[in-house]
């Protein structure tokens, strides 16, 4: 191999490289597998995750969906309860017990608040539906209900 082919052959391997590079690094992020809860016996733990699942920009519809009962009809609600969190940057929440799992139902409390109104306690109710944890949609009803949005078509 003369020096000048070893050159073009190194030449043209640099620039395979420097495309493939940056043709990777074009490339979309995949997505990661959404949330989900699936044990017998979910936790504190387990609701917090969810819901900082469902309160993320990076939730999917799809994923959203899988963690509601109302499914896709749900999934505007959700992400409207989702702007609401953040009108505030001092909202909190978290969810306390007691929890109680008996068969595919399961319930705990969510508190929220924000510095200047009063601290929210409501009840919370899952329903295991498929072998996922799913929000019940008279929690999501509940929770948008305050903001008198209209009967939702998963709403009773």
């Amino acid at each position: 191999m003369t020096s000048r082919t070893s050159f073009r052959t190194r030449a043209t391997a640099l620039a395979l490289a420097a495309v493939t590079a940056v043709s990777l690094s074009a490339a979309p992020a995949a997505h990661a597998a959404p949330f989900k809860v699936t044990g017998n016996n979910p936790t504190l733990q387990d609701w917090t995750a969810q819901m900082k699942y469902l309160l993320s920009d990076k939730a999917t519809d799809e994923g959203i969906a899988l963690n509601l009962e109302a499914g896709k009809k749900g999934v505007s609600a959700a992400k409207f309860f989702r702007s609401t969190g953040k009108r505030n940057p001092n909202w909190w929440w978290k969810f306390v017990g007691p929890t109680s799992t008996k068969g595919n139902i399961s319930t705990a409390y969510f508190y929220q608040g924000a510095p200047g109104y009063p601290t929210v306690k409501k009840p919370s109710k899952w329903k295991k539906i498929n072998g996922n944890w799913r929000i019940s949609n008279e929690t999501l009803c509940h929770y948008i209900g305050i903001y008198k949005l209209g009967k939702q078509s998963f709403c009773q």
